[in-house]
């Protein structure tokens, strides 16, 4: 009997044991579970750090590009203009110019924002100082309350709506009739003679290395019944010597033939507009030319002759666009954008070692 009893006491122990082994093994797998997700899941400390990590980069950026965006802004108000940041097409400028032959902080731009060096991104609805685009005034709007002149216009009557949509001081340019590819609108261009004696698109002086105010995009004289693009900037600021940074190029111009030839101060380039047809000797010899410059356009590399380069009429041609540019020491001048000809854009830089394809 007292065998009996010690068999069915042992049986006992063995059930109890391996019942808690059993919960022992599942309460493991619980916390084995538990601490998974607090590593590796959607909240857990992994995917928390990388995201702070993110954070941080884009905020590291971001503030950055607010401190260069502040400065840019701080000359303009100084210099009576409203300093407003609104388009992607400023931030790009601006950080371009501002970071002009510095390490840059960020590593580029997409359709999107400001990239950091990481691959993240900045958006540039972020950077603005003017809200975001939503309601912001159309062209046509802009255009209909466009009646009056400059306050300051004192040589002319000629309205002028710049790049900003803000008004233009006209007396600050040289505005000619033309058509273009069956497009009537306005020149910005010079009598161009070979030299720095031709008079110029741009015919005031310069502040810190920057034309006054913005380039014209639409323009209306006596007699016109309506406003009309700036079509060709050929030879604009040809023989420039002291304009350093370049304005915003109008999206509505398709001649860009010697805009900034011999502009041997300019570092920094604008972007250029997918308009643009003809880009022959546009950077001719801008020896300090640096940075990056986005170019959207596509022109045909059809050979022109020289004696039409002045013709805003003949579209068309590359040739030597990028001759001798970015020859100074320290200089290093990087092209990028939508346009599928930045090969042979590159192939236009002469004796120039400093200029490459971006990616």
């Amino acid at each position: 009997m007292e065998l009996h009893n010690e068999k069915k006491m042992q049986r006992e122990e063995k059930g109890i044991t391996l019942i808690a082994l059993i919960v022992t093994i599942v309460v493991l797998a619980i916390l084995v579970g538990v601490s998974l997700s607090v590593l590796v899941g959607d909240q857990g400390i992994i995917r928390k750090t990388q995201s702070t990590s993110e954070d941080a980069e884009k905020e590291s950026v971001r503030e950055q590009a607010l401190i260069d965006i502040s400065s840019w802004v701080y000359d303009e108000v100084t210099s009576k203009r409203d300093g407003i940041v609104n388009t992607p097409e400023q931030v790009k400028q601006i950080l371009e110019s501002e970071n002009s032959g510095k390490k840059k902080y960020y590593k580029g731009f997409t359709d999107e924002g400001v990239e950091t060096p990481n691959g993240y991104i900045v958006p540039y609805e972020e950077l603005y100082n003017g809200g975001n685009s939503e309601g912001e005034l159309t062209w046509d709007e802009v255009l209909e309350n466009a009646t009056t002149p400059h306050p300051s216009q004192t040589t002319n009557t000629i309205i002028g709506v710049g790049t900003d949509k803000e008004l233009v001081n006209m007396d600050y340019w040289r505005a000619t009739k033309v058509t273009i590819d069956g497009v009537e609108g306005y020149g910005l261009y010079s009598d161009y003679n070979s030299d720095e004696s031709s008079e110029k698109g741009y015919i005031s002086t310069f502040s810190n290395g920057k034309i006054k105010g913005a380039v014209p995009q639409y323009i209306k004289k006596d007699g016109d019944t309506k406003f009309y693009p700036v079509i060709s900037m050929g030879y604009t600021f040809a023989y420039c010597y002291d304009l350093e940074i370049a304005p915003e190029i109008p999206t509505t111009v398709k001649n860009m033939n010697g805009t900034f030839l011999q502009c041997t101060r300019l570092k920094s380039a604008p972007t250029i507009p997918e308009s643009v047809k003809c880009m022959n000797i546009t950077f001719s010899n801008c020896s300090s030319l640096t940075g990056e410059i986005i170019i959207n356009a596509t022109p045909s590399k059809t050979s022109v002759s020289s004696e039409n380069f002045i013709n805003p009429a003949i579209l068309g041609g590359i040739y030597n666009c990028f001759y001798n540019a970015s020859t100074d020491s320290k200089t290093n001048l990087v092209l990028k954008g939508s346009s599928s000809i930045l090969d042979d854009l590159v192939a236009t830089k002469g004796t120039s070692s400093n200029i490459s394809k971006g990616n």
